[in-house]
Protein backbone atom coordinates (compact mmCIF):
# COMPACT_ATOMS: atom_id res chain seq x y z
CA UNK A 1 0.00 0.00 0.00
CA UNK A 2 1.62 3.27 -0.90
CA UNK A 3 2.11 5.75 1.50
CA UNK A 4 3.57 9.55 2.60
CA UNK A 5 6.82 9.83 4.90
CA UNK A 6 6.30 13.28 5.89
CA UNK A 7 9.10 15.27 7.84
CA UNK A 8 8.75 18.12 9.06
CA UNK A 9 9.88 20.10 12.20
CA UNK A 10 7.07 22.22 12.57
CA UNK A 11 4.48 19.81 12.95
CA UNK A 12 6.34 17.77 15.94
CA UNK A 13 3.97 18.77 18.35
CA UNK A 14 0.83 18.91 16.59
CA UNK A 15 -2.15 17.53 17.65
CA UNK A 16 -3.04 13.89 15.99
CA UNK A 17 -6.73 16.02 14.36
CA UNK A 18 -4.39 18.81 13.10
CA UNK A 19 -1.61 16.27 10.98
CA UNK A 20 -5.03 13.68 9.63
CA UNK A 21 -6.09 17.88 8.43
CA UNK A 22 -2.95 18.08 7.13
CA UNK A 23 -2.17 14.94 5.20
CA UNK A 24 -5.78 15.24 3.91
CA UNK A 25 -4.60 18.20 2.60
CA UNK A 26 -1.26 17.16 0.90
CA UNK A 27 -3.24 14.25 -0.73
CA UNK A 28 -6.04 16.45 -2.32
CA UNK A 29 -3.55 18.69 -4.05
CA UNK A 30 -3.94 19.11 -7.63
CA UNK A 31 -1.58 17.27 -9.54
CA UNK A 32 -1.99 14.35 -7.12
CA UNK A 33 -1.77 11.27 -8.59
CA UNK A 34 -4.19 8.55 -6.58
CA UNK A 35 -2.29 5.10 -7.19
CA UNK A 36 -4.18 1.92 -6.20
CA UNK A 37 -2.00 -0.87 -5.31
CA UNK A 38 -4.00 -2.96 -7.85
CA UNK A 39 -2.71 -1.07 -10.94
CA UNK A 40 1.37 -2.58 -10.63
CA UNK A 41 0.20 -4.89 -13.16
CA UNK A 42 -1.61 -3.11 -15.20
CA UNK A 43 -0.33 -2.38 -19.09
CA UNK A 44 1.55 1.07 -19.20
CA UNK A 45 -0.82 4.10 -19.86
CA UNK A 46 -0.69 6.29 -23.18
CA UNK A 47 1.65 8.76 -20.65
CA UNK A 48 3.77 6.21 -19.49
CA UNK A 49 4.50 5.10 -23.15
CA UNK A 50 5.36 8.54 -24.47
CA UNK A 51 7.87 8.64 -21.60
CA UNK A 52 9.39 5.77 -22.51
CA UNK A 53 9.51 6.14 -26.60
CA UNK A 54 11.06 10.07 -25.45
CA UNK A 55 13.74 8.64 -23.46
CA UNK A 56 14.63 6.05 -25.92
CA UNK A 57 15.07 8.82 -28.32
CA UNK A 58 17.53 10.14 -26.83
CA UNK A 59 20.00 8.04 -27.26
CA UNK A 60 20.81 7.31 -24.05
CA UNK A 61 20.10 3.15 -24.24
CA UNK A 62 20.81 3.06 -28.08
CA UNK A 63 23.69 0.92 -29.12
CA UNK A 64 25.15 -2.80 -28.35
CA UNK A 65 25.68 -3.73 -24.48
CA UNK A 66 28.00 -6.62 -26.09
CA UNK A 67 31.61 -4.38 -24.02
CA UNK A 68 29.88 -3.86 -21.26
CA UNK A 69 32.33 -6.82 -19.85
CA UNK A 70 35.14 -5.17 -21.44
CA UNK A 71 33.60 -1.89 -19.25
CA UNK A 72 33.80 -3.60 -16.32
CA UNK A 73 37.72 -5.21 -16.83
CA UNK A 74 38.47 -1.34 -17.70
CA UNK A 75 37.19 -0.27 -14.53
CA UNK A 76 38.79 -2.36 -12.25
CA UNK A 77 42.11 -2.48 -14.05
CA UNK A 78 41.75 1.29 -13.42
CA UNK A 79 41.43 1.20 -9.71
CA UNK A 80 44.56 -0.78 -9.78
CA UNK A 81 46.31 1.31 -11.77
CA UNK A 82 45.15 4.26 -9.07
CA UNK A 83 45.79 2.32 -5.98
CA UNK A 84 49.56 1.88 -7.46
CA UNK A 85 49.79 5.66 -8.40
CA UNK A 86 49.13 6.23 -5.19
CA UNK A 87 51.14 3.81 -3.23
CA UNK A 88 54.05 5.63 -5.55
CA UNK A 89 52.65 9.00 -4.26
CA UNK A 90 53.11 7.85 -0.88
CA UNK A 91 56.52 6.35 -1.13
CA UNK A 92 57.77 9.92 -1.92
CA UNK A 93 55.58 12.40 -0.13
CA UNK A 94 54.98 10.33 3.03
CA UNK A 95 58.25 8.67 3.55
CA UNK A 96 57.28 7.70 7.71
CA UNK A 97 54.22 5.94 6.55
CA UNK A 98 55.54 4.31 3.52
CA UNK A 99 58.49 2.87 6.04
CA UNK A 100 55.65 1.36 7.96
CA UNK A 101 53.93 -0.46 4.93
CA UNK A 102 57.41 -1.47 3.96
CA UNK A 103 56.83 -4.24 6.50
CA UNK A 104 53.68 -5.17 4.91
CA UNK A 105 55.28 -5.64 1.34
CA UNK A 106 57.92 -7.95 3.07
CA UNK A 107 55.44 -10.02 4.62
CA UNK A 108 56.07 -13.80 3.59
CA UNK A 109 53.60 -16.04 2.07
CA UNK A 110 50.02 -15.50 0.76
CA UNK A 111 49.22 -11.80 1.92
CA UNK A 112 44.99 -12.35 3.31
CA UNK A 113 42.58 -9.97 5.18
CA UNK A 114 41.93 -9.26 7.81
CA UNK A 115 44.91 -10.16 9.75
CA UNK A 116 45.33 -10.48 13.40
CA UNK A 117 48.30 -8.91 15.87
CA UNK A 118 49.86 -12.01 15.60
CA UNK A 119 50.19 -11.84 12.07
CA UNK A 120 51.44 -8.51 11.17
CA UNK A 121 55.10 -6.80 13.38
CA UNK A 122 54.19 -3.41 14.06
CA UNK A 123 54.34 -1.17 17.05
CA UNK A 124 51.35 0.24 18.71
CA UNK A 125 52.74 4.05 17.31
CA UNK A 126 52.81 2.78 14.05
CA UNK A 127 49.12 1.28 14.31
CA UNK A 128 48.29 4.35 16.00
CA UNK A 129 50.14 6.20 12.87
CA UNK A 130 48.35 3.86 9.82
CA UNK A 131 44.63 4.08 11.21
CA UNK A 132 45.17 7.88 11.83
CA UNK A 133 45.97 8.16 8.16
CA UNK A 134 42.94 5.82 6.77
CA UNK A 135 45.71 3.06 5.76
CA UNK A 136 44.72 0.68 8.52
CA UNK A 137 40.93 0.30 10.09
CA UNK A 138 40.19 -2.46 12.87
CA UNK A 139 37.18 -3.64 13.16
CA UNK A 140 36.28 -6.42 15.86
CA UNK A 141 40.32 -6.90 16.21
CA UNK A 142 40.91 -7.52 12.99
CA UNK A 143 42.51 -5.65 10.70
CA UNK A 144 41.99 -4.19 7.36
CA UNK A 145 43.25 -2.10 4.68
CA UNK A 146 41.81 -0.31 2.40
CA UNK A 147 41.87 -1.11 -1.67
CA UNK A 148 44.09 1.78 -2.21
CA UNK A 149 46.94 0.06 -0.42
CA UNK A 150 45.50 -2.90 -0.49
CA UNK A 151 45.88 -3.84 -4.58
CA UNK A 152 49.25 -2.45 -4.46
CA UNK A 153 50.74 -4.57 -1.33
CA UNK A 154 49.24 -7.95 -3.00
CA UNK A 155 46.66 -8.45 -0.37
CA UNK A 156 43.12 -11.07 -0.93
CA UNK A 157 40.17 -10.91 1.04
CA UNK A 158 39.87 -14.78 2.98
CA UNK A 159 36.49 -16.39 2.09
CA UNK A 160 33.66 -14.60 3.69
CA UNK A 161 36.26 -11.82 5.38
CA UNK A 162 35.36 -8.95 3.04
CA UNK A 163 33.83 -6.21 5.64
CA UNK A 164 30.32 -5.32 5.10
CA UNK A 165 31.68 -1.68 5.47
CA UNK A 166 34.40 0.42 6.03
CA UNK A 167 33.65 3.55 7.25
CA UNK A 168 34.90 6.48 5.09
CA UNK A 169 35.12 9.12 8.30
CA UNK A 170 37.40 8.42 11.01
CA UNK A 171 35.38 8.77 14.01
Amino acid sequence: MPKIILRCNYLKNASPSHLANYMNYISTRKGVEKVDSTTALLPATEKQKELIADILSTGMFQGSYADISELDKAVANSGKRCATDKYKEIRTEMRNIYEILEKFERMKGIKTLPLTLDKIELTGDEISKLEAQGYLKISDEKYYLPEIIRLPLGFTYERGARPKVLSLLVQ
